[in-house]
């Protein structure tokens, strides 16, 4: 939380219109409670370095996390859908030994929640835009 504050508030993300940031290994459910408080935060303190909402630069296809099985489909639709849909990424936690290994791929296949079209994103679209293509 700190470190998305410290640096989209620093303005980093408007000095580098080309930079992406990302996080992992830290859940994504909490994101759309700390983009609100940023936004208030920015504006009940009013300053920072930034030309836009903190908010828009988590939602602006720049930033991107990884999401953690054990958040649910229910908790990764909710944030998909308050983040955007370019946000959100797969993660197995391989080789963590939470990790679901070798069944997380097909545990987050059956969540029932989330469309194909979401999942793809998730499993492709989104870490090919933040990682670059294999």
């Amino acid at each position: 939380m700190r470190f998305i504050g410290a640096f989209v508030g620093a303005g980093i993300m408007d000095r580098y219109p080309a930079l992406r940031c990302g996080i992992l290994e830290s859940c994504c459910s909490w994101l759309p409670f700390w983009a609100r408080r940023l936004d208030d935060q920015a504006e009940y303190l009013g300053t920072t370095a930034t030309r836009h909402k903190l908010s828009s630069y988590l939602t602006g296809g720049r930033f991107f996390s990884s999401i953690e099985l054990s958040e649910g489909d229910d908790l990764v639709r909710m944030t998909a859908d308050f983040m955007g849909e370019g946000t959100l990424m797969f993660a197995s936690d391989y080789p963590h030994a939470e990790s679901m290994f070798p069944r997380s791929v097909d545990h987050f296949l059956g969540w029932e929640r989330l469309s194909e079209e979401r999942k793809r994103r998730l499993l492709w679209d989104n870490p090919v835009r933040f990682y670059g293509e294999p």
